[in-house]
C-alpha cells in the first residue's frame, strides 16, 4: 500500500488492478488497470507511484512495471519484461527517491527517468538465492538477503551504493525484509 494525496493505493497479487481508497470515507473509489501480480509499490521524488507486477507464468502474462500519476489515477508509463519466466518483486527506492531497485533473481537498479528496463543486473546473484531487499535511507547501503535453502539460517549481503560488497552476516531462517531506524 501507499498513501498519496489523501488516497491509499493498494496492490493485489491476484488481480490486474491497483485499487484506490478514499482515506476520509474508507471507500473504494477507483481501480487502475495494471499488470497481474502486483507485489510492491513505492513513491518517487516527483510524487509518482511505481508498481511492480510479477505477471503470471501459467497464464502467459509477462511481468511489468508501471508509473502511476496519483492525482488523476492514470498509468503514465509501463514497461513489460521480455522473458515470460521473469517474476520481479521487492521494489525499493533509494533515499533520494530517484532510483528503483528490485529483485528478479539478480538485483536490478533503474533510474526513474529511464526509458527502458535495465539490460543487465546491477548485482548478479551467482549461486545466491536473493529473497529480501532493503535500502538504508541514511546511507543508501543495499541489503540483500539470501534464503539459501529455506531451511537453514539465511545470509545478509550488504553493498554500498556502487554495488561493492561491504560485508555479510547470518540472519534467521528465510530473511525477507529489512527495517532501518
Amino acid at each position: 500500500m501507499a498513501l498519496s494525496y489523501g488516497k491509499v493505493f493498494v496492490t493485489n497479487y491476484l488481480s490486474d488492478k491497483l485499487y484506490v481508497i478514499n482515506t476520509l470515507t474508507d471507500v473504494l473509489t477507483d481501480s487502475i488497470a495494471i499488470g497481474i501480480g502486483s507485489n510492491s509499490i513505492v513513491e518517487d521524488k516527483n510524487g509518482k507511484l511505481w508498481v511492480l507486477c510479477s505477471g503470471s507464468i501459467s497464464n502467459a502474462v509477462n511481468a511489468s512495471l508501471h508509473r502511476i500519476n496519483p492525482l488523476n489515477n492514470s498509468v503514465e508509463l509501463s514497461f513489460t519484461f521480455s522473458n515470460p519466466t521473469e517474476t520481479p518483486w521487492r521494489l525499493n527506492m533509494n533515499s533520494g527517491n530517484d532510483t528503483l531497485y528490485y529483485l528478479n533473481n539478480d538485483l536490478y537498479r533503474m533510474s526513474i527517468t529511464a526509458l527502458s528496463l535495465p539490460p543487465a543486473p546491477f548485482i548478479a546473484h551467482g549461486t545466491k538465492n536473493f529473497y529480501g531487499l532493503g535500502i538504508n535511507p541514511a546511507s543508501n547501503e543495499i541489503y540483500v538477503s539470501d534464503a539459501i535453502d529455506y531451511v537453514q539460517r539465511g545470509k545478509i549481503y550488504r553493498y554500498d551504493a556502487t554495488g561493492t560488497q561491504l560485508n555479510t552476516f547470518l540472519a534467521g531462517i528465510i530473511p525477507g525484509d529489512f527495517y532501518f531506524k
